[in-house]
Order: structure tokens, then sequence, then C-alpha cells
């Protein structure tokens, strides 16, 4: 089982990897990369997750 701290960084290299016309296709600019990957409960267009 991955630790939280390793799931979080998986998931920030992953959204990372990412080319900025992806990110912007998912809705999220470089800049918030961190904040999703630290907040994965939130979306941040406001929207709140299932």
């Amino acid at each position: 089982m991955q630790s939280r701290n390793g799931k979080w960084e998986r998931l920030r290299a992953d959204l990372a990897s990412l080319s900025d016309r992806e990110l912007i296709d998912i809705g999220i600019s470089r800049g918030e990369i961190d904040h999703v990957a630290g907040n994965r409960d939130t979306d941040p267009r406001g929207i709140r997750s299932a």
C-alpha cells in the first residue's frame, strides 16, 4: 500500500508530465498542480467531487 505522501508524489508527477494543453483540457493550470495533488477531494473549478 502506498503512503499518502507517495500517492501525492505520484499524482503530482503524472500531472506535471502532461502538456499545458492537456492540463487545460482537464481544467487546471500548471500552477495548480500542487494544490490539485494535495487536495484530491476538491475540484479546482469549484465543483464538488462525488
